[in-house]
């Protein structure tokens, strides 16, 4: 639970969206994109 008031409190603390993300789904995603030659930048820390 500590984990998860983190997760939610960045965004706020950065005034940023928070966005969920299935984690495994998330890996496959990112490797999909890459072998496509997709570009793409972290959307909640810059």
């Amino acid at each position: 639970m500590v984990g998860v008031g983190a997760a939610k409190g960045w965004p706020k603390l950065l005034d940023e969206p928070l966005y969920a993300v299935n984690h495994p789904v998330g890996h496959v995603a990112v490797e999909l994109l890459r072998s496509e030659g997709a570009s793409w930048s972290r959307p909640v820390l810059h």
